[in-house]
C-alpha cells in the first residue's frame, strides 16, 4: 500500500512498507516498481503530476536529507592524468538530456528553454579562472571542492562515464 505525503512543498509517494529506519523520508520510492524510485513528471497545464519509474534504484544513494543517517560514499579525489579528449557537442547533448546528465535542472546554460537556479548559472564558466582538471573534478565528485555541495558526484556514483564527464567539460570550457 503506497501513500502520498508532503514535505515543505514536495509531494512525495512512499510504501507503507518503508521504515524511517531504512530510507530517508524524502525518497520517491514505490516497492512494487522493478527500480523502485520513481520521478515526477508534471502534466501540461493541469498542475499535477504523473510518475514514472526512474531509469535507477536511487534509493540505495545517501541523500541530502538531514533525517538520512546512512554512510555516504567518501569524496573522490581524481584528474584526468593528460590532455582533456572530450567532444563539445555530445557535452551539451548530456548536459541539456533531462535523463542523463540533466545538469539544467539545477544550472542556466546557453540556449536552454528551461533551467533550474539551485547551481551556479554556466553560460559564462569558460571566462572563469578554472583549469580543465578543476572542472572534470567538479563533475566527477563536487565534493571534494566544497563539503556541503548539493551536486550529486556523477563520477563516484557511476553515473556518468569517464568520456561523458570529459565531453561535459569540454563543452563547458568551450562557452
Amino acid at each position: 500500500m503506497n501513500k502520498l505525503i508532503t514535505i515543505g512543498s514536495v509531494l512525495l509517494l512512499m510504501s507503507s512498507s518503508s521504515t524511517a529506519e531504512e530510507k530517508p523520508d524524502n525518497i520517491l520510492y514505490d516497492e512494487w516498481l522493478i527500480n523502485k524510485t520513481i520521478w515526477p513528471k508534471p502534466i501540461e497545464n493541469s498542475g499535477d503530476f504523473e510518475w514514472h519509474e526512474h531509469r535507477q534504484d536511487l534509493s540505495l544513494w545517501p541523500t541530502l536529507s538531514y533525517s538520512d543517517k546512512r554512510d555516504s560514499t567518501n569524496p573522490e579525489t581524481v584528474s584526468l592524468n593528460g590532455a582533456l579528449n572530450g567532444n563539445a557537442e555530445r557535452g551539451k547533448k548530456l548536459a541539456n538530456n533531462l535523463v542523463k546528465g540533466n545538469c539544467v535542472a539545477c544550472h542556466q546554460l546557453p540556449g536552454a528553454s528551461q533551467f533550474g537556479n539551485v547551481g551556479p548559472s554556466l553560460e559564462l564558466i569558460s571566462y572563469k579562472d578554472r583549469d580543465v582538471n578543476w572542472l572534470y573534478q567538479q563533475v566527477y565528485d563536487a565534493r571534494v571542492h566544497n563539503p556541503e555541495s548539493a551536486m550529486p558526484p556523477y563520477g563516484t556514483h557511476g553515473v556518468l562515464s569517464f568520456q561523458e564527464m570529459q565531453d561535459i567539460v569540454s563543452y563547458l570550457k568551450t562557452k
